[in-house]
Formats: structure tokens, sequence, C-alpha cells
């Protein structure tokens, strides 16, 4: 048996085990549906060593029963980020690597269908640590899913799309984890040469078999040529796919932090993505805005009696979400996180923060 070593973000306290764990001799530790029961044990398992079988997690079948692992959004997402660091980080040999990748984005429609709002949830505010590049491409492809079927497209362009999502940095992916934590922004130069990571993504997939042409196209042209161009221009040559992945990716980027600048709070985001890319002309943009809202699932606001909450679900009007309080007006954690009734003035969502201000305490995890 092969094993995979598990990192700390893959193993959720409180949430049942998605696979069985074992010690790196390949005995039994702990088996699939064991609840961790808090974060001493879950750091323990990490210190000592947890391990999965890396042929049950990364050359799953499509008649494998997922049912146990999708039952919660929590263990559905740990899935996902063990089997993509996998595949996406050592792609290894065609066949496997397909049929990996239909896993992953089978579990994401899953997720998109069943659900939507845990999921932005546990993508928002459990992304991971150890690689950031794969957890953002995970974010994209759910977000080009959720957004993709808004704008009508078919079924068999929507996978594509999600397919397309998750490999459109596989030529880059080290090296924009590394960059991830570096003090300064890319040079000139660095962008240049970053500029052709899509081209060699899609060399990559071609030696990995993949055939699909609009997916191909997709990941060889996301990033939109730095010659002015309109966007109609543009898509009339990249096609409708790759400009949405352009637009997820970038709303992404601005609510993500690096080491040089902060993260940007997700209205804030969504406003300038919609002003600086054309309005209500982009319809990438503005389905983007309507699917994910200005207060999407995981984001912190802050209230209109000083309070800072977390967003637990999107409400039926798109100021009014539901919302957990977990810091005082005093800035002073409060005991157990509250929920709060944004429809009265005083719990008002007044503007949202970026991500890293607040921190989620556990308990606020299971109110969602």
């Amino acid at each position: 048996m092969k094993l995979l070593r598990l990192c700390l973000d893959q193993i959720g306290v409180g949430r049942p085990l998605p696979w069985n764990v074992y010690n790196d001799a390949g005995q039994l530790v702990l088996r699939q549906g064991h609840i961790v029961r808090d974060e001493a044990q879950r750091e323990g398992l990490i210190l000592r060593g947890a391990y999965i079988d890396h042929q049950v997690h990364g050359e799953a079948t499509d008649t494998q029963d997922f049912h146990a692992v999708r039952e919660h959004a929590a263990t559905l997402w740990q899935d996902v980020r063990t089997r993509a660091e996998t595949l996406l980080l050592e792609p290894g040999e065609a066949q496997p690597f397909r049929r990996g990748l239909k896993v992953i984005g089978g579990h994401i429609e899953f997720a998109v269908v069943h659900h939507l709002d845990e999921s932005l949830f546990e993508l928002l505010h459990r992304e991971g640590r150890n690689t950031p590049a794969v957890s953002h491409v995970i974010q994209a492809a759910f977000l080009a899913n959720m957004v993709a079927i808004r704008l009508g497209w078919p079924n068999a362009m929507v996978r594509s799309t999600v397919h397309a999502a998750l490999t459109m940095n596989l030529a880059s992916l080290q090296r924009q984890n590394a960059l991830h934590e570096r003090a300064r922004p890319l040079d000139a130069a660095e962008r240049t040469d970053m500029a052709e990571h899509g081209a060699q993504g899609r060399l990559l997939l071609e030696m990995l078999g993949v055939e699909d042409r609009d997916w191909l196209q997709a990941v060889a042209h996301h990033h939109p040529p730095e010659d002015g161009r309109s966007l109609a221009a543009w898509r009339h040559m990249a096609g409708d796919m790759a400009c949405l992945l352009h637009h997820v990716d970038l709303y992404l980027a601005k609510v993500s932090s690096r080491a040089y600048r902060g993260a940007l709070a997700p209205d804030v985001a969504a406003r300038q993505l919609f002003h600086r890319g054309g309005g209500a002309a982009n319809p990438f943009a503005s389905a983007l805005i309507k699917e994910v809202g200005l207060f999407p699932p995981g984001a912190s606001v802050r209230l209109a009696n000083g309070e800072l909450a977390v967003v637990l679900r999107r409400g039926e009007l798109a100021h009014l979400p539901e919302v957990c309080a977990v810091q005082g007006a005093d800035g002073v954690a409060l005991p157990q996180p509250v929920r709060r009734r944004t429809c009265e003035p005083a719990y008002k969502v007044v503007a949202a923060v970026p991500r890293g201000v607040i921190t989620l305490p556990a308990e606020a995890t299971a109110l969602h």
C-alpha cells in the first residue's frame, strides 16, 4: 500500500474522516467516519504522522460510493483538497490523471447542487495553508461551476469549465506556491515569464491525453494579453470559457492576501470587478457578482452595533445575510458566537472586512 501523508488542513475538528487513516508503518489508526474530537487530537495526529491509502484516494473509479464523503460539505472539501494536491502537483500518468480529475470535478458539481452556501463558507474560511496555489484553483473551479450554470451553459460545457479551472495553472503551481509568501510583487520580467504558463499548461494537458479543445483553449488563454484590446475582441479570440476563468481568477486574487499586500473585502472586490470590467455590459463579471453576492458565506462583516460577524449563508435579499457575531464592538472575542438578525437596525451589515481580520472560533464552524 502506497501511503500519502496528510497535512493539518485536511483533517477537520468535529467532522467525520472521509477515509481510513494509517501510521507510517501502514497500521490502521482511525477508521473512516471517526470524528476528531478537538484541536489537540488533530495536532497529535499530524505530529505522529497521519497517512491515507494513495490508491483508494487518488485512483478512485466512477463506481465508488461517495455517500459518506459527500454527506457533509467539510468532508467533501477535505477530500477534494487531498485529491487535488496529489493529482495536480504530481500529475503522473495520463489515464489516472484524467480519472482523478473527473472524481474531483464530480465532487465540485455535487457541492454546487447540494452544499452551495456551506461550500462557499468552507472555501473562504479553510483555505489551504500549505498549498495556496492548489486551494486557489479549487476555489476557481467551484465559482466557475456556479457562474457557468447562471450563464445557462450546457452541462458538458460546465464540466469542461470546471476541469479547465482546476488545471489552468498546472504548469506553474509549484512556482505560485513559492511566490505566495514573497514580500514583493512580480517584476516585469517575471510577469512576462508567468504569462507563458497558460500555453505551457495546454501542452502538459495534451501530453496527459486531454482532447477537449474548449478546455485546452481556456487554459491557454485565461489571462488576457496586455495590449489594450476590448473584452469583445479578447472574447472572440479566447472564447467564453477563458473569459469566465479570468474573471473568477481575478476576483479570488482580490479577496486573497499576499505577503506584500492585504486582501480586499468581498464587496470592494466585487465593485472593482464590476466597474473596471465594463459594468453591466460584461456578462462574466455581472454573473459572478450575482452568484457570490457582496457578502458571501465565510466573509467577515461589521454590524451597525460595532460587532464583527461571519456570514453563514446568503439571505433572500443580498444585504440580509445570515451571520453570527464573534467579536464585540470593544474588540474582545465573544464567549460564544451569537446569531444576529441582520434585518434589525442594530445588526444591519454596514461593511465587509478583508479576510484575516478576525479569526473564526471553532464553535462557529458548526453553525453553518
